[in-house]
């Protein structure tokens, strides 16, 4: 198994982090996107998943868990990837 980790920064402020396992085949897990509220609205979150979706491009799905309210964003950034998305209600 492999991870990966991303992050945003500017200066020394953190804006965003992704983190991503995969099984070395075939699917990639997303356990965690996090932008800061501050920096939220920017595109950040969506410049995070495009390096998942870069590292994991020949894998058949890249898998994540999002809460009701979030899911419309992943839906639009990982939209074309055999992605397995699973809205959760919160």
């Amino acid at each position: 198994r492999r991870v990966l980790s991303a992050t945003s920064m500017d200066m020394a402020l953190l804006r965003g982090l992704i983190s991503a396992m995969d099984d070395g085949v075939m699917t990639a897990y997303i356990h965690y996107l996090l932008v800061r509220p501050d920096c939220q609205g920017r595109g950040i979150g969506r410049q995070l998943l495009e390096k998942v979706k870069e590292k994991y491009k020949d894998y058949l799905r890249i898998a994540l868990m999002a809460y009701n309210k979030k899911s419309k964003l992943y839906n639009r950034c990982l939209g074309g990837h055999k992605e397995a998305l699973r809205a959760c209600r919160g």
